[in-house]
Parts: structure tokens; sequence; C-alpha cells
């Protein structure tokens, strides 16, 4: 009795041994997927971290030519203006003569 006691243990005890091997074997693949899908992961991150640094370098020098283009269309209003006073060209914001003040007759 103590021996087919002892032998049923045994056997109970090598059927959840081969269960706990088969999960393990099944843990390890989805450890394994897992891995895969961080390494693609980690590879889109690394791409898009560079496309976005690319983007800001970009962004950059379109920020400092607009504000460049935008002084000097400034710088061009500011002489047309002066060149309007002197030539009396019509504002037609006011209906006045840039240079020439109406006066009351």
């Amino acid at each position: 009795m103590k021996y087919k006691n002892m032998a049923l243990k045994e056997a109970q005890l090598n059927e959840k041994e081969a269960y706990l091997k088969q999960w393990e074997a099944e843990l390890n693949k989805r450890e394994e997927g897992l891995n895969y899908r961080h390494n693609e992961l980690q590879k889109t991150a690394d791409f898009l971290s560079v496309r976005i640094e690319k983007f800001n370098e970009q962004l950059g020098k379109a920020q400092k030519s607009y504000m460049a283009k935008r002084q000097q269309l400034s710088a061009w209003e500011s002489k047309l203006k002066i060149i309007e006073r002197n030539i009396g060209i019509p504002d037609y914001e006011t209906n006045n003569v840039h240079g020439y003040i109406p006066t009351e007759r």
C-alpha cells in the first residue's frame, strides 16, 4: 500500500512537473513575443524621435526666416509710409492725404 501511494504521488508530481514545463514553455513564447514587440516599438520610438528632432530643427530655421522677413516687411512698410507722406498719396482709412492737413474754409 505504501509503495502504491508513493507511486501515485510520484505520478502526480510528474504530471504537475510536465504541466509546469509546458506552462513555462508557453510563458517563454509569450516573453519572446513581448520582447519582439518591445524592440519594434523601441525602433519606432527612435525613428520618431529622430524625425521630431529634424522637424524641430526645420521649424527653428523657418521661424528665424519668418522673423527676418517680418522685420524686413516692417521696414519696407515704414519706408513706404514715409514716401507716401512725402508725395501726398491719400490714406483711404482716414480719407486724408498724408502731409496735408485739411482746414475748414
